[in-house]
């Protein structure tokens, strides 16, 4: 009967020492992974604040071809008006010259 619970004793000392290994070898790979994972996040955080930047630089020149268009408009619109008082005058002018005569 002793031999018997020896074996057991030694069998359950494998079992043990067995699970030992493969519960180090799960967490050294487990390990690993979090390192390429916490290594790919940082990259990743990189890009995404580079294409920010790049976002910003193009918000920021929309805004400056926005403005020049606006000014453009409102130069078209002097203009416009200044080509209506034009034409005033120059009805007043054929009036005037009709009245003349």
């Amino acid at each position: 009967m002793k031999i018997k619970l020896n074996a057991k004793k030694l069998n359950i000392w494998t079992v043990l020492a067995w699970l030992f290994v493969v519960t180090n070898l799960v967490f050294a790979g487990c390990s690993r992974q979090i390192v390429d994972v916490k290594d790919s996040q940082v990259k990743l955080q990189n890009v995404v604040q580079a294409h920010s930047q790049q976002i910003t630089v193009n918000a920021a020149g929309i805004q400056s071809f926005t403005n020049v268009i606006k000014g453009f408009e409102e130069k078209q619109t002097a203009i416009q008006q200044f080509k209506d008082q034009l034409s005033q005058l120059s009805t007043q002018i054929n009036s005037s010259e009709m009245a003349k005569r």
